[in-house]
């Protein structure tokens, strides 16, 4: 079964380095929450990044040109109210990858065999963990009477 491999915040860096090369039975990455400038980070933690990364680090943990030559499909996801990592970074994250992206034009075949026709679309769907009922290792979905639930997933997206 293919699987899409997540990072989130620093885990951002490891699917950054997995997206260069073709993965057997990886479908795509979710890049979420993901630094895109590492030397920002570096700068919003108090120090100077000119004597704190080098040539070889930055070699190392830039994500920038490992996105730009990510060769799967890749989803860029941020929250808008990050503490940590400004939302615009995600902006810079996508850019990259957009360098070589391809657009639902009836080139590109999907599930089954089926091409995805010009004009197609796809939808974005909010859920818990796949399974969670029959998985005793997943979080419960169960919501018992006085129970509280609490959940906010904002889509933002842009064309050029």
């Amino acid at each position: 079964r293919p699987i899409v491999v997540m990072g989130r915040s620093l885990g951002s860096a490891c699917a950054a380095e997995l997206c260069q090369a073709p993965r057997a039975g990886v479908a795509g990455y979710v890049f979420e929450s993901g630094i895109a400038d590492v030397e920002g980070v570096v700068r919003r933690r108090g120090i100077d990044p000119r004597g704190a990364i080098s040539d070889a680090d930055r070699a190392v943990f830039d994500p920038l040109p490992k996105l730009r030559r990510c060769v799967a499909p890749t989803l860029v996801l941020h929250g808008a109210d990050d503490a940590l990592i400004p939302a615009g970074e995600a902006q810079t994250a996508y850019d990259a990858i957009m360098k070589l992206a391809i657009s639902l034009d009836g080139t590109i075949t999907g599930k089954g065999g089926r091409v995805y026709p010009f004009r197609s679309g796809f939808c974005l769907e909010t859920q818990h963990y796949p399974d969670s009922p029959n998985q005793k290792g997943f979080p419960s979905i169960e919501l018992r009477p006085g129970g509280e639930y609490k959940s906010k997933t904002v889509f933002a997206f842009g064309s050029r």
